[in-house]
C-alpha cells in the first residue's frame, strides 16, 4: 500500500511586518588623553618685495649649450708599456751606391730614454778613376728623468765621410787628392716642465763638436750653448726668450788660427685665438763687435674674406761661413781658405691661401736680404772651390696647388727669383726659376708609403 500526505499553504493567514532601527556605535574600555602643548611666541617679520630691476648689465637668455671639456672629468689612466722600438733598412742602387742603416729607441716612462741609430753610404763609378764616395755617421744618446718634469740627457756623435777631387795636371795626366773628414762631438742637456704649478718651461743644451779635414790640415771647433726660457702668462698669452750662444775656433798649420763669438737673443711674445694667432718680437745679434736688430712679426689670419686666409712674417737664417757648414754644402771647397765671415738671411714675407674641396691654392712674395751670402767659386788648377760672402737683395714668388686626400698628397709649385743689382754674373749657379713637384702616396691601410720628389 502507499501513503500521501500534503498542506494546502493557501489557507495559513501572512503579514508583513518592517523593522526600523538606528546604528549607534559603542567603544568600550575607551577615555580621552589630554596632551599639552607650549608654543614660543615670535614677533613677526614684515617681508617686502621689490621687482624693479636695478642692473644696467645686459642680459643674454639665449645661451649655448654647456661644452663639457676633456679635464671635466677623470678615466681610467692607462699605463703607457716600455718601449722598445728597433729598425734596420738597406738599399743599393746604380754606382754601386750602398745605402744602410740601423736604429734602435728604449723608454720608460718617467725614467729612461736611450737609444743610438748608424747610416752609411758609399758610391763608386767604376768606369773612371778616382770617382769614390763614402760618408758614415754614428749617435748614441741618453736622457734620465730627474723627477717627472725635469729630464738631463746626453748625446755623442762621430762622422767620417771621404771623396776624391779628380784634377788634370800640366802635363794632361789625371790625378787626385783624397779629402777625408772626421768630426766627433758631444753635448749635455736639461729640461724641465713646471706648466701645472707656475706657467714656466725651459730648455738647456751644450755642446761642442770637433772636425778635422786631413789633406788642408786644417781643424775646427765649435762651442753652442741654447737656453730658452717660456712663461705662460694666461691661456691665451705666454712669453717667450731664447738665447744661444756660439764660439768657433779654426786652425790651419800654415796660417794663423781664426777665432768667432755670436749671441742671439730672440724675445718674443706669442698670442693665440681662435682665428688669430701672432707673435712678436726683436731679433737681436751680436757677431764679435757687429750689432744686427731684425723685427719679428708672424700675424696669420684666417677667413679674411671668402675662405681666404692671409700669413704676414718675417723670417732669419743667421750662421757663419764656417768649416762646418760650408762642408755640409760643398765638400769639394778648400777648407785652408776658410774665413769664418757671418752669413744673414732677412726677409719679409706675405701668403695668401685659399682652400676649396681637397685643393689648396698658395701664394708667396717675398723680399730677401743677404749679408755674406756663400759664393763658390770653382778653381780650375784644383778643381776645388773658394768661398766667398756676397751682399745682395732678391724679389721671390712662390705659386703652389696642393691636393690631399685618404691616398694621396700632392703638391706642385713654382719659385721665381728677381735678383736685384749686378750681381747676375756671379749667382750664376743660383737657379731664377725652379719647379717642383712632391709626391707621396699611403696604401695598404697606412701600412705602405711612397714617395716621390722631382726638382
Amino acid at each position: 500500500s502507499a501513503d500521501a500526505y500534503a498542506q494546502d499553504t493557501t489557507k495559513i493567514a501572512t503579514k508583513k511586518v518592517e523593522v526600523v532601527k538606528n546604528y549607534e556605535a559603542i567603544i568600550q574600555q575607551a577615555s580621552r588623553k589630554v596632551i599639552p602643548v607650549s608654543l614660543e611666541e615670535k614677533e613677526p617679520v614684515t617681508i617686502e618685495y621689490n621687482y624693479k630691476m636695478n642692473s644696467k648689465a645686459r642680459l643674454d637668455f639665449e645661451r649655448p649649450a654647456a661644452i663639457v671639456r676633456p679635464i671635466s672629468y677623470k678615466t681610467e689612466q692607462k699605463k703607457d708599456e716600455d718601449i722598445k722600438d728597433g729598425s734596420i733598412y738597406g738599399g743599393y742602387g746604380n754606382y754601386q751606391s750602398l745605402n744602410l742603416g740601423a736604429a734602435y729607441h728604449y723608454y720608460i716612462e718617467d725614467w729612461i730614454d736611450a737609444g743610438f741609430k748608424v747610416d752609411h753610404f758609399s758610391a763608386e763609378d767604376s768606369s773612371l778613376p778616382f770617382q769614390k764616395y763614402n760618408d758614415t755617421d754614428a749617435n748614441a744618446y741618453a736622457s734620465y728623468y730627474l723627477t717627472k718634469n725635469t729630464k738631463a740627457g746626453i748625446d755623442v756623435n762621430y762622422g767620417q765621410f771621404s771623396h776624391f777631387t779628380p784634377f788634370t795636371t800640366a802635363e794632361d795626366s789625371l790625378i787626385a787628392t783624397e779629402q777625408s773628414f772626421n768630426n766627433l762631438g758631444g753635448a749635455l742637456s736639461l729640461s724641465s716642465y713646471i706648466f701645472e704649478k707656475a706657467g714656466i718651461s725651459f730648455r738647456s743644451r751644450l755642446s761642442y763638436d770637433i772636425l778635422n779635414q786631413e789633406q788642408d790640415d786644417t781643424r775646427e771647433n765649435m762651442l753652442e750653448a741654447d737656453l730658452n726660457f717660456l712663461k705662460k702668462i694666461s691661456d691665451n698669452i705666454s712669453l717667450e726668450l731664447p738665447l744661444k750662444y756660439n764660439n768657433y775656433s779654426f786652425k790651419n798649420d800654415t796660417l794663423a788660427s781664426i777665432t768667432a763669438r755670436d749671441i742671439v737673443l730672440r724675445p718674443q711674445l706669442r698670442i693665440v685665438q681662435q682665428y688669430f694667432n701672432a707673435h712678436a718680437g726683436i731679433e737681436f745679434i751680436n757677431a764679435d763687435s757687429i750689432n744686427y736688430i731684425f723685427p719679428i712679426i708672424d700675424i696669420n689670419i684666417e677667413d679674411v674674406y671668402e675662405g681666404i686666409d692671409i700669413h704676414l712674417y718675417t723670417s732669419s737664417n743667421y750662421r757663419r761661413n764656417s768649416m762646418h757648414y760650408l762642408s755640409s754644402v760643398n765638400p769639394y771647397y778648400r777648407t785652408d781658405r776658410t774665413t769664418l765671415d757671418l752669413n744673414y738671411l732677412r726677409s719679409y714675407n706675405l701668403a695668401v691661401e685659399r682652400d676649396y674641396l681637397n685643393w689648396t691654392f698658395k701664394l708667396r712674395a717675398s723680399y730677401n736680404n743677404y749679408v755674406g751670402d756663400d759664393i763658390h767659386f770653382d778653381r780650375s788648377d784644383t778643381n776645388r772651390a773658394i768661398v766667398s760672402g756676397l751682399d745682395r737683395n732678391e724679389w721671390q714668388a712662390a705659386p703652389s696647388i696642393r691636393y690631399s686626400d685618404d691616398i694621396i698628397d700632392m703638391e706642385f709649385s713654382y719659385t721665381r727669383n728677381f735678383f736685384l743689382g749686378n750681381n747676375k754674373n756671379i749667382l750664376y749657379y743660383r737657379p731664377e726659376s725652379v719647379l717642383a713637384l712632391n709626391l707621396t702616396e699611403v696604401l695598404l691601410g697606412d701600412k705602405l708609403s711612397l714617395t716621390q720628389n722631382i726638382n
